[in-house]
């Protein structure tokens, strides 16, 4: 099992068992439950915004397109009755919001005052 899935494996069995005390709202008004993990605090649930945090459109695309250069976001499965179990699928381009950052902290799909985990937070679970 790859880190990532072992990853989404660990928050998702967390979000089970523990009761998240704090939420956080997406632009689209989505609701994700957190949990404070090693004093860090990470989202519970998968992402579910059409939108980035300053208003902006993230383009949906059909997974025919396959083009991960494109700024866009998928259903998993290519199934609306999906999304609010699994939440949505980013390419990289969509996730970092265009600004081609690999290495530091960058805000990209994530709410306000959230940004994507850089690998050592990741490691640090």
């Amino acid at each position: 099992m790859s880190p990532t899935a072992k990853l989404f494996a660990l928050f998702s069995a967390l979000a089970l068992l523990l009761p998240a005390c704090v939420t956080v709202r997406d632009c689209d008004g989505n609701r994700y439950r957190t949990l404070k993990i090693n004093g860090m605090r990470w989202m519970a649930e998968n992402l579910r915004t059409t939108h980035y945090a300053d208003g902006s459109p993230i383009v949906m695309s059909e997974v025919a397109d396959k083009d991960t250069t494109v700024a866009c976001y998928f259903d998993y499965g290519n199934s609306r009755d999906s999304v609010r179990k699994y939440g949505l699928l980013y390419t990289w381009t969509a996730a970092v919001h265009d600004t081609g950052k690999t290495t530091a902290s960058v805000q990209g799909v994530c709410p306000d005052g959230w940004h994507l985990p850089v690998r050592l937070l990741r490691e640090s679970v």
